[in-house]
This record gives structure tokens, sequence and C-alpha cells, in this order.
């Protein structure tokens, strides 16, 4: 499901077992060592063009509990 939602935006193989980490009990995901499709921000239609993107760490927190009243956190570590 995750390479569903995110597969869009970063190149196969980003979301194998060595690079992901799963919180279950405490909503966290970690992924290491994604890198950036080329297109991967044609979706916001910037005068942009991605020749090579990588992110060191994103971390991904789902407030499971208390989905109504508090955000999703996403943080990107390491980007280049």
């Amino acid at each position: 499901q995750l390479q569903t939602f995110l597969g869009e935006y970063f190149e196969e193989g980003c979301f194998s077992k060595e690079k992901l980490a799963i919180g279950a009990w405490d909503g966290s995901i970690v992924l290491t060592d994604l890198k950036l499709k080329s297109n991967s921000l044609d979706i916001l239609d910037l005068p942009l063009t991605i020749k090579h993107g990588s992110i060191g760490k994103l971390k991904i927190e789902i407030p499971w509990s208390k989905l109504g009243s508090r955000p999703l956190t996403i943080i990107a570590d390491k980007i280049l």
C-alpha cells in the first residue's frame, strides 16, 4: 500500500524491507535512502526540473488515536 501512495514520487526499490521501519503502535513510518523520480514535482507546475534528487530519511507520524484532532506529521532529512 505504501508504494501505491508514494511510488508516484520515488524510484522503485525505495520501499524494500531494509529501507523501511514501521512502528505500528506509535504510528511512525521511517523510510531511508529515497531517490526522487525526475517527474515527482510536476504536479506543482513549477518551472524547474529534477536531474537527481534524494531524501536520506523520511519520517511519517500518524496519530491513530487522535486523527481528527492532531495533524499527520512528515519530516524529511538530508534532502539533496
